[in-house]
């Protein structure tokens, strides 16, 4: 609601184009991501043979697992193996009569968000908002716990370190990695950051092993588990440097 769309238009043209750019805006959150299923995972039936997405519904029994070696970033490339089957031909024919908004929309489903304008501004803060709140669980209910509980201690903590003490996205060594999707923490360095932070602080009843940290961290939403429910996660780093 804080944007007028098409940027630099005149207000009688914003308002015609209203409906169209909230539809585009929609339709861009809603589809960013869903290259996922066509490049992170491996689908199969129950009898072995493979499924894909472009293979129509599902219909029969199936399981899936996700790719060990998925390439991040993949699924933005693969978005156009899948959006043209959700959005039919009369939604692409009403979003095409409007060049600015067309052009910003093929930008995002591709992945191009450098080149999507205030379209890929919004979805990108929206995305970053959705996986805040996912990867947090509930922040809100740590917070308002009381002070002197465990998950709030931890919980602003953490938020110092990020604030002040943490290297985040370094070209050497870093303490964790902020992408689209999440924030990635050495899990040692970080949990042993934090004890001694809060010990600084006077701060007492902090469990003196990180195991019993990234337990209390897990049960109250603060960590996103993997696979297995474990807390620790294996990832790679690659860099130019």
């Amino acid at each position: 609601q804080s944007h007028l769309m098409p940027a630099g238009a005149t207000p009688e043209d914003q308002a015609a184009q209203a409906e169209a750019w909230t539809a585009a805006t929609a339709y861009a959150a809603l589809l960013h991501d869903i290259g996922k299923i066509a490049v992170d995972l491996e689908v199969e039936h129950a009898d072995g043979s493979a499924w894909h997405p472009w293979h129509g519904p599902l219909r029969k029994p199936y399981r899936f697992r996700y790719r060990k070696d998925r390439e991040y970033r993949l699924h933005t490339a693969a978005a156009g193996l899948l959006y043209r089957q959700l959005l039919d031909r009369e939604i692409l024919d009403w979003l095409s009569g409007y060049p600015t908004l067309w052009a910003a929309l093929l930008y995002v489903l591709a992945g191009q968000y450098e080149h999507a304008g205030v379209l890929g501004e919004i979805v990108t803060q929206a995305d970053r908002a959705s996986v805040a709140q996912e990867l947090g669980g509930d922040p809100g209910k740590a917070m308002a716990a009381p002070k002197h509980a465990l998950q709030r201690k931890l919980l602003d903590g953490l938020r110092y370190l990020l604030k002040e003490e943490l290297r985040l996205n370094q070209p050497q060594a870093s303490d964790g990695w902020l992408t689209q999707e999440a924030l990635w923490l050495v899990s040692k360095t970080v949990s042993d950051k934090l004890r001694a932070h809060l010990l600084s602080q006077g701060i007492d009843g902090i469990p003196a092993n990180n195991t019993a940290v990234f337990n209390v961290l897990q049960d109250h939403g603060m960590l996103q588990p993997t696979a297995d429910g474990k807390a620790i996660w294996k990832a790679t780093v690659t860099s130019d440097a």
